[in-house]
């Protein structure tokens, strides 16, 4: 996180929070709303590598009882 060198300004930083420098150069703060938006998206992508690996699951199940009527 980018501070700037004037003390008014790493004040007011601190004041509000995480911030990150902008292209302009303004200082920008950064709301809890974007890191919930963004773990959402990982969250969804997760469920999809769940679903996945529940199918794995089932299916070493499937191996388990078989191996169970082996002679």
């Amino acid at each position: 996180m980018y501070y700037t060198e004037s003390h008014h300004n790493v004040d007011r930083a601190q004041l509000q929070g995480w911030h990150y420098k902008t292209d302009i150069g303004q200082n920008t703060p950064i709301t809890a709303f974007v890191f919930i938006i963004a773990n959402l998206d990982f969250i969804i992508a997760n469920s999809d590598f769940i679903i996945a690996n529940l199918d794995f699951i089932i299916a070493n199940f499937i191996f388990v009882i078989a191996n169970q009527h082996l002679p």
